[in-house]
């Protein structure tokens, strides 16, 4: 997707609560090469800005950037509310260093790219990460949430067993199937049935849960499924997607388990697919915004 200044290198960030990737790419929004690192805990401004200083040693004609963000983006800024602290960034803490800067949610960035990618107006992409992230193409357009609240990750969970959210809210869907909460909701759960309670992390439990070893197998396919379920149908009902698309290693790693926990009259309400795009997929969609928007 050529641009009218064609020669410009673009540089796309993806920040997440945990990692944090930077990507060039080239003129046909093809990723020519990228680094992952831990995302900065603390001074996080100054030391993305370091990053992006040594990324671009060899890449003087670098004079754009798209930054997809895991939070609420209000204006120009984004809150990140997972991030201890609760740190903000916006686009002045760029323009010294690269003038032409966009910063995009990092699930609508990736719900755009789909949308470019399939033709379709009508989507809602879902990403299962450390967090879970929604973004939704409405007739053409990006769905916005200005609030963490308002986000289609924090939709709310009837439940015996509560959970909190990183938000400061209670049972919130990330708080249940997110890749960091998931191992203290299992803590609970078992806890509630009075089973053994060996803390493990989310790998453990998709692996125990793939060799249909129980409690995991019941845990991964019946709660957690019937969890994304009902979380899923509410999108449905709201936005009523064409196609609903699952990116993220959580679900990404564990398709099999991962439908197995969604009802069959949920898949014969919409069409539910994976993403080809995989971890590309925010950097390829804030590139692509950055290109039809700011240029």
């Amino acid at each position: 997707m050529p641009s009218k200044n064609s020669n410009n290198r673009l540089l796309a960030l993806d920040i997440g609560a945990t990692h944090t990737r930077i990507a060039s790419f080239d003129n046909d929004l093809s990723i020519q090469d990228s680094e992952y690192f831990d995302t900065p805990r603390k001074q996080l401004a100054e030391k993305l800005n370091q990053k992006i200083i040594d990324f671009i040693k060899d890449k003087p004609d670098a004079n754009g950037l798209a930054i997809s963000v895991a939070g609420p983006v209000v204006g120009n800024k984004v809150i990140f509310t997972n991030i201890e602290g609760k740190p903000t960034l916006s686009v002045d803490d760029f323009t010294n260093l690269i003038p032409k800067t966009v910063i995009i949610n990092d699930a609508a960035a990736a719900a755009y790219a789909e949308s470019i990618s399939r033709h379709c107006d009508n989507l809602v992409y879902i990403t299962f990460s450390s967090g879970i992230g929604v973004g939704v193409i409405k007739d053409g357009n990006i769905v916005k949430f200005e609030n963490t609240t308002a986000e289609l990750g924090h939709i709310f969970i009837e439940s015996e067993i509560d959970v909190l959210c990183g938000c400061g809210g209670k049972n919130h869907w990330e708080a249940f199937s997110s890749g960091v909460d998931i191992p203290n909701y299992y803590t609970k759960w078992l806890k509630s049935k009075n089973l053994d309670t060996d803390c493990k992390i989310v790998q453990d439990i998709y692996k125990e849960a793939e060799e249909g070893k129980e409690p995991a197998y019941s845990f991964i396919s019946q709660e957690i499924g019937n969890i994304n379920d009902y979380a899923i149908n509410k999108i449905i009902e709201l936005y009523r997607p064409e196609v609903i698309i699952i990116g993220g290693p959580v679900a990404l790693k564990n398709t099999e388990l991962f439908l197995a926990g969604i009802s069959n009259e949920t898949k014969l309400k919409t069409k539910l697919s994976f993403t080809d795009f995989g971890d590309d997929i925010s950097l390829i969609g804030a590139a692509n915004w950055y290109r039809n928007h700011i240029e």
